[in-house]
């Protein structure tokens, strides 16, 4: 079943607590720094809390609906797009089409291609089966410490191939980087693996996380990049605008 409600309170990122890091809020909903060009929102677009999933939008919609097809997408089919194609030549979405500007306003948005890939290879992964006891699965996104933690993953029950730390060069021989990084006490969002939309169904729910950017793929305009991940992956996919997909927001 797609939750169609969509609240407009700011996230509650635990920030009276320490949980979530909140940074500070702009236009009602709250962000965290992670050294990055953009602060990025705690929680999805229509969710309340970031373990929350929110609600999935096709690409260039502004709400969720029940059926994610290209029978029901706004802007043609795969083969004939009636905007964000060859006829107009734009391959970043307009301000009216992103559903982050939309229902956040400010300076709120949907991140770009450039922003997420940032994300993905500037900051510290960790996979998680439970976020913050909460039973969401997803990874855990810290701002990196040291330059060797920049785009590190640490997948489910392992570390990246190829870029096991030395102990002695964060935080001395005995430390290690489960030490060094807190829930409780380092800046980090949290990206919940919310799956996706297909036709009437949301699909790898707790398997695999889908987050729309606003970049078009610009070697076909039937499809979009997007933020993917699932427990031994993370990376930028394109694939069909029409699919619902969830979206964490961003703001300068």
């Amino acid at each position: 079943m797609l939750l169609l409600l969509i609240p407009m309170a700011g996230c509650d990122a635990g920030g009276g607590n320490g949980i979530g890091q909140k940074h500070g809020s702009h236009n009602g909903h709250d962000y965290v720094d992670l050294g990055l060009s953009v602060k990025w929102a705690t929680c999805n677009i229509g969710a309340e809390r970031p373990e929350e999933s929110g609600f999935s939008v096709a690409w260039g919609e502004t709400s969720a609906k029940k059926n994610y097809d290209w029978s029901t997408y706004s802007f043609g089919d795969y083969d004939r797009q009636t905007r964000y194609c060859a006829a107009d030549g734009k391959t970043a979405l307009d301000g009216a089409d992103d559903v982050a500007a939309v229902l956040w306003g400010g300076e709120w948005r949907m991140p770009t291609y450039a922003e997420q890939r940032e994300l993905v290879n500037e900051c510290y992964w960790v996979f998680t089966d439970s976020y913050l006891d909460s039973g969401a699965r997803g990874w855990i996104v810290y701002k990196a410490k040291t330059p060797e933690d920049r785009g590190r993953k640490k997948y489910r029950q392992r570390e990246d191939p190829e870029q096991r730390p030395n102990a002695r060069r964060h935080g001395g021989e005995g430390t290690s980087r489960d030490e060094m990084y807190s829930v409780a006490n380092d800046p980090h969002i949290f990206l919940p693996s919310v799956g996706l939309c297909s036709g009437t169904s949301r699909r790898e729910v707790g398997a695999e996380g889908y987050y729309w950017s606003s970049s078009l793929f610009e070697n076909h305009a039937g499809d979009a990049w997007f933020l993917y991940f699932n427990p031994s992956k993370v990376g930028m996919v394109s694939n069909l605008r029409y699919f619902g997909k969830c979206v964490r927001a961003v703001c300068r």
